[in-house]
């Protein structure tokens, strides 16, 4: 654990943390997310539950409910709740109309930094309450087949709605599975290509509920459909246009997109320059999605941008670990024996970080988001505050202190070159005072910093991996 009180920092003095403070902490970094979250939850308790009244008490469902008790009110209750995900589930993953949606104040209000989060918290939901609704049907179909004398395995297996409720429940499985994130990360293209089972399931739904298990009491018994349609089809246009999108935004930038240089580092991160084509815009600390048609035309990989707005080409550090980097990185010809070498010219080098000045002015606190490679928003960071200095626009001194709890790409954050030294561009004579130091931490952020220098920020963020505290006038 990192010791800011033994530490070179002046000024150290222990902050006294509240349960109202640590509570105000909490709502900055994650609250907004996790309140949310509850309140979806909360509304898909509420639709579940007065879908339970409601099927109890309805007069046309009357004799169902007196044939089947409470299995019965429980399947449709949870196929109300499905209907509602099963509709909402691909909105979060348009990532067009979320681009767009952040840039309006609706953003201040919900967290749609988080939308794929909350696209894995309702597949999730989808599965757990497809496995409700699955349980009150196998007891459904025992009591049917017990009233009507026919064979259980007949109903479960070989009847329209049994076989399309057990193909939408093992495509549900398979997603939940090859989603999660373990798997996610080694095997993308199997997750990649098991995901567009999606198609399947929604045809599947569409007709699911048009086979008429369960009939009214009063003519018409059963419907002339199913009614899912009615709840996916706009979302579903939406993601149709969402993809066509991609696909137009990515044929006309791959013209202009070329590479012109490959870097091997230390920790098989592999760096790209790509040609900077004109009227390119980002914003340090951005991620752009990448594409090669030579590993696979439809996989697209978010990258967090390394280079600065102000350089004249778009980098991008990547951590070769699953089969799509590995991929990636045997097409632009950085192959396994190229590594080895790489470690064997390497292996050796001192990389300790240099003592901290004794004074800072007042702080500037970036938290940054988590990376496969956690060093490489703070690299985009870093060259971005550099570039007025090296324009002579800044004068002030600046420090920074990088936190990170992340100890798989040390060898790489060891190896790279520190934006702030004084071979990097800076002016010389303009009396700069500048200096990185890394920390690697264990679970430092797993708990509240109470020990900080004079006017540094304290922060609680139990789910960063990499945090910058950064002292100066802001670039």
């Amino acid at each position: 654990m990192l010791d800011l009180k033994n530490s070179t920092y002046a000024d150290i003095r222990p902050h006294r943390s509240t349960l109202w403070h640590r509570f105000e902490l909490w709502m900055i970094n994650d609250g907004k997310m996790y309140t949310y979250f509850g309140f979806w939850i909360l509304i898909e308790v509420l639709l579940f539950s007065l879908a339970l009244v409601n099927y109890r008490y309805y007069p046309l469902w009357q004799n169902m409910d007196k044939l089947l008790g409470g299995s019965f009110v429980a399947a449709r209750a949870a196929a109300l709740v499905l209907h509602v995900n099963s509709a909402l589930v691909l909105l979060p993953i348009c990532r067009t109309t979320i681009s767009w949606i952040r840039t309006t104040p609706l953003n201040r209000i919900i967290p749609f930094d988080h939308a794929v989060l909350f696209h894995r918290v309702i597949g999730y939901s989808i599965v757990l309450f497809m496995f409700i609704h699955a349980a009150a049907h196998y007891r459904n179909y025992y009591m049917v087949s017990k009233a009507m004398d026919v064979p259980y395995w007949k109903l479960l297996f070989t009847t329209g709605h049994s076989i399309t409720g057990h193909l939408m429940l093992a495509i549900m499985i398979i997603m939940g599975v090859t989603g999660h994130s373990k798997i996610r990360g080694k095997h993308f293209n199997l997750f990649w290509n098991l995901h567009h089972l999606f198609v399947l399931y929604f045809a599947c739904f569409s007709i699911h509920g048009g086979f008429c298990l369960l009939k009214k009491n009063l003519p018409p018994y059963c419907s002339t459909g199913a009614a899912f349609y009615k709840y996916w089809i706009p979302s579903g246009i939406l993601y149709l246009f969402e993809r066509l999108a991609r696909e137009i935004r990515a044929n006309v930038r791959a013209k202009h997109m070329r590479v012109q240089k490959v870097i091997l580092h230390p920790g098989k991160v592999l760096e790209v320059q790509y040609h900077k084509p004109m009227g390119f815009k980002s914003l340090a600390g951005q991620y752009a999605f990448l594409n090669c048609p030579t590993v696979s035309t439809e996989q697209w990989h978010p990258f967090t941008l390394t280079s600065a707005p102000e350089e004249d080409y778009v980098s991008m550090h990547i951590r070769v670990t699953g089969d799509w980097t590995r991929a990636f990185s045997n097409a632009l010809g950085a192959r396994e024996e190229h590594w080895k070498a790489l470690e064997k010219s390497l292996d050796g080098e001192d990389s300790r970080s240099e003592s901290t000045p004794k004074k800072d002015p007042p702080p500037l606190l970036q938290p940054l988001p988590r990376d496969s490679v956690a060093y490489t928003p703070m690299m985009a960071r870093s060259s971005g505050m550099m570039a007025p200095h090296q324009s002579g626009r800044a004068s002030r001194r600046r420090t920074t202190m990088l936190l990170v709890d992340q100890t798989d790409n040390a060898e790489f954050r060891a190896a790279h070159p520190n934006p702030f030294s004084s071979n990097n561009g800076t002016p010389r004579g303009s009396g700069l005072v500048s200096r990185l130091s890394q920390y690697l931490t264990g679970g430092m952020l797993s708990g509240p910093t109470t020990a900080v220098s004079n006017g540094w920020t304290t922060t609680t963020r139990s789910t960063m991996t990499t945090a910058m505290f950064s002292s100066g006038a802001q670039s």
